[in-house]
């Protein structure tokens, strides 16, 4: 069953629509056959505490320098099942480290209120402002009908407690209902505001991304946020904003100070490359897609889930580190469940413009 954790935001964009975007579509056509695979190691298993990771894997620099990861599942050594569980790390490292010396928190990021195993709340990306640290968060509710037996009914933000960098409250409602794009899947402080990204089908296994701003101490306030809708234009309409481009049914963005710009990464839906896009700033202009790696995929069943851009831990020139998780509908992890664990490698930039 933890292996369909990751196939959730895949399958959220199976289904087809249409929009118009504003950058060209991505190609259609199978695996980049020249792409190397991105080996990396197994947090999983260099750490003696946990016994996999699921989902998505995303990291933050706190304002005391030391980094916050936040994953969507945690599987202890000992059997217990954390959901929006977060690993703290004292700083920025190296690839080689792969967390190993990253320690579990005591609790959940967000403090349970469905079933330990069917959380209705999913942490998503996390910024730190001068109103203190805001967590995006999804919404789900039971649903007969839905995948997995639970239905998105929206997104929105929850506050740090206390002034507390790892407990959260979440507001009673969300920002943006389910019908909208999936603001928070992303999110970035970029001067004097903060940038959410948020994906929602679009064609056949694609999506559609777009982009919203509030101001960076009002990063809780629906009211505050202004929506894009081409030409660099912002309407605080929420029912004008526009794709600004196509990706994946989540995407991850940072800023790369070596680089001098915004990277954007993920998977297609149910696709098995790693995909790069670089931005001058986070509302772009954005670069097409560039496939970079493979995802290393343990049967001819499993897929690219999702896929976190990670700053905070060091690579060789010309070189990024990133996150995937894998998904799955075929025969799952059997006797080897790290195997289906998130990993982190390095992938090139080169090819980037």
């Amino acid at each position: 069953m933890r292996r369909l954790v990751a196939a959730v935001a895949g399958a959220a964009a199976v289904a087809s629509g249409c929009a118009i975007r504003l950058d060209e579509p991505a190609a259609t056509s199978g695996p980049t056959a020249d792409l190397p695979v991105a080996e990396g190691c197994f947090p999983a298993r260099d750490n003696a505490a946990i016994e996999s990771i699921e989902g998505g894997l995303r990291s933050v620099q706190t304002p005391d320098g030391s980094i916050l990861w936040l994953a969507d599942t945690l599987l202890l050594a000992g059997g217990e099942q954390r959901s929006s569980a977060a690993l703290l790390s004292s700083a920025p490292g190296a690839l080689d480290d792969c967390l190993a010396d990253a320690t579990p928190t005591a609790d959940p990021l967000l403090p349970a209120e469905g079933s330990p195993w069917q959380p209705d709340r999913q942490a998503l990306d996390l910024v730190f402002t001068s109103g203190g640290a805001t967590l995006f968060v999804a919404y789900y509710e039971p649903d007969p009908d839905a995948f997995l037996g639970w239905g998105l009914t929206g997104h929105g933000v929850a506050q740090a407690t206390a002034g507390s960098a790892v407990t959260f409250e979440s507001l009673p409602l969300p920002l943006w209902t389910a019908d909208r794009f999936g603001y928070g899947s992303a999110a970035v402080v970029d001067g004097d505001q903060v940038f959410v990204f948020g994906c929602r089908p679009g064609d056949f296994l694609s999506a559609d991304c777009s982009v919203a701003r509030a101001p960076e101490d009002a990063a809780g306030d629906g009211a505050a946020y202004e929506y894009t809708v081409g030409g660099a234009h912002w309407e605080r309409d929420i029912d004008r904003a526009f794709p600004l481009l196509e990706a994946g049914s989540s995407v991850s963005a940072r800023y790369f100070e070596a680089l001098g710009r915004y990277l954007m990464a993920y998977a297609t839906p149910l696709g098995s490359e790693i995909v790069l896009r670089s931005g001058l700033s986070p509302a772009g202009p954005w670069s097409g897609p560039h496939p970079v790696a493979l995802c290393e995929l343990p049967e001819p069943d499993a897929f690219c889930g999702r896929v976190d851009l990670h700053p905070t831990l060091r690579a060789e020139p010309g070189r990024v580190v990133v996150s995937y998780s894998v998904g799955s509908f075929g025969a799952g992890p059997g006797e080897d469940p790290a195997a289906y664990s998130v990993r982190l490698a390095s992938v090139s930039v080169e090819s980037l413009p």
